[in-house]
């Protein structure tokens, strides 16, 4: 007699790894934003150098073409030699607005050219209380950068007069970008850590360990031409300076994958610099009045002082 058949095992149960919690959190683990898996070498490679053009543009020739089209449509005023003339903060904040949206431009422009996540530049919505959390104790690092940084400085900066000129000049810089309203000057520098943060951070950094790098190398040739970046106004002192600032906006970028976080940072540090200038201005005029250099001498003085 025949013997009989086997059972037919039962079909196997369609079950989606992503229903399952350990499934979802291993796949979390195993995604590395800013990564940039999904491109080459080379198109990093091209990224950067794109990044860096448009970096050089909106530094270079910005100021100039806004200045221009502003004075164009009655907005500043025209002086007896036909050169533009007005506020520095109206083209401070039209020339910073031009270079944030044109940042942001490129970083959604290529990433829908290149099919890449906005995530991959830290432009993400999730944990977005823990983002705006982040931005007091980076805003208080800055402090703690610039401090440190200027002591290990102090034996390479020579004479008091050359410190005193350092400062100074940094100081002009400052005055110069001041602003009548503090609301306007908060605009400003949220326009100036836009711009900057897009460049220096989302885009550069990325970019730049995607092209072999890696995560050192990226953060510290951003941070490099961060500095440079600031010399032209500010000084090599400042270059050292915001180098040092750049270094730890890039760590806090790329540990915490949030451009918001910097930005912020970034935004209420320059925004509390430009607010404490006019003190520091005054303490700086009352020092060098009550220096002995600054004192007449007795026959110099008026006869009613004497």
């Amino acid at each position: 007699m025949d013997s009989p058949l086997p059972p037919v095992p039962p079909p196997p149960i369609a079950i989606d790894p992503r229903s399952i919690p350990w499934a979802r959190a291993l796949r979390a683990a195993l995604y590395r934003p800013m990564h940039l898996l999904g491109i080459s070498h080379g198109r990093a490679r091209s990224g950067a150098i794109l990044t860096v053009l448009l970096l050089i543009v909106t530094l270079l020739a910005s100021p100039f073409l806004v200045t221009i089209l502003l004075a164009a449509a009655g907005v500043l005023p025209f002086d007896e030699h036909g050169a533009p003339v007005g506020s520095m903060a109206t083209v401070g904040i039209a020339d910073k607005a031009v270079g944030s949206f044109s940042a942001l431009l490129l970083l959604f422009g290529l990433a829908r050219r290149w099919k890449i996540r906005v995530e991959e530049f830290g432009v993400t919505g999730r944990r977005l209380g823990l983002q705006i959390a982040l931005i007091a104790p980076t805003f208080l690092l800055c402090y703690f950068v610039m401090i440190g940084s200027g002591v290990l400085l102090l034996p390479f900066l020579g004479t008091e007069q050359e410190m005193m000129d350092q400062a100074q000049k940094r100081l002009e810089f400052m005055e110069e970008i001041q602003t009548p309203v503090w609301w306007q000057s908060a605009l400003l520098m949220l326009f100036v850590a836009t711009h900057e943060e897009v460049l220096f951070r989302a885009l550069l950094i990325p970019f730049l360990r995607r092209a072999g790098l890696g995560w050192f190398g990226a953060i510290l040739c951003s941070s490099l031409l961060f500095g440079l970046a600031h010399v032209p106004g500010q000084g090599w002192l400042a270059m050292i300076q915001t180098g040092g600032l750049g270094m730890l906006f890039g760590v806090v970028f790329v540990l915490s994958r949030s451009l918001p976080t910097v930005i912020g940072a970034h935004a209420l540090f320059n925004f509390v610099q430009l607010m404490i200038v006019p003190f520091l201005a005054d303490q700086m005029e009352l020092e060098s009045l009550n220096s002995p250099d600054s004192q007449p001498a007795p026959s110099e003085l008026p006869p009613d002082v004497v």
